[in-house]
């Protein structure tokens, strides 16, 4: 009987080490949703593009592609540059010259304190002659167009205000990029930022309001 045991024992072992050798080791059993150890390795290896990141040197698509801009880009000759943010530009299909008010921006009246050094500045960007690209975002009240005026591949309205030869003009401006680059001409000190007594210079809007109220009370 105790042999009989002993030989059912062996059989038994044997069975099941034959059993295991049948399953690869790593592997899940058919039918097990568990990944095998391959199958991380791979995840944990796989590109960014694989998994739904960029590649190095792809672009997103475009936020709104395939809709209308919002402006109309003309392809003109600059005639006259004012002050530093309005000039003349003479475009194809209009028999007299369109003025440009610079968008977003607001340069010193040319009575006013860096006024002529504005326009001087807007001038040694876009010279007169110049081909400049204006992106013509449509009229203001008294009929300039408003415009992104492109010249010799400068964006001149971002180089205004980066020089500190303008400011960005708060209450029509919606391009954070302006805003980023006057914090960066008021932290270095540049143009009209540059001031000796450590007043902060009057903008263009404000100035304009104190001579209507000026003028306003001369004629009481």
């Amino acid at each position: 009987m105790r042999r009989a045991v002993r030989i059912y024992a062996i059989f038994l072992a044997t069975a099941v080490m034959a059993l295991s050798a049948a399953v690869p080791v790593g592997r899940a059993h058919a039918g097990s949703r568990v990944p095998d150890n391959d199958g991380v390795i791979e995840a944990t290896q796989s590109t960014p593009g694989e998994q739904g990141l960029l590649k190095p040197g792809s672009q997103p698509e475009p936020q709104g592609q395939g809709e209308a801009p919002d402006f109309v880009e003309r392809h003109c000759t600059v005639t006259s540059v004012h002050d530093g943010d309005s000039m003349r530009v003479r475009c194809p299909g209009f028999r007299d010259t369109l003025r440009i008010r610079l968008h977003q921006i607001d340069a010193p009246e040319l009575d006013q304190a860096h006024g002529v050094r504005s326009r001087e500045f807007l001038r040694s960007i876009c010279p007169l002659g110049a081909t400049t690209t204006v992106r013509d975002y449509g009229a203001d009240d008294y009929n300039r167009r408003l415009g992104r005026v492109y010249c010799n591949g400068i964006d001149a309205n971002a180089a205004m205000v980066e020089s500190g030869a303008a400011w960005v003009y708060t209450y029509h401006a919606t391009d954070p990029q302006l805003y980023q680059l006057q914090e960066q001409a008021q932290t270095l000190k540049r143009g009209l930022w540059a001031t000796s007594s450590g007043k902060k210079p009057l903008a263009p809007w404000d100035f304009r309001y104190q001579q209507r109220k000026n003028e306003h009370r001369q004629r009481q």
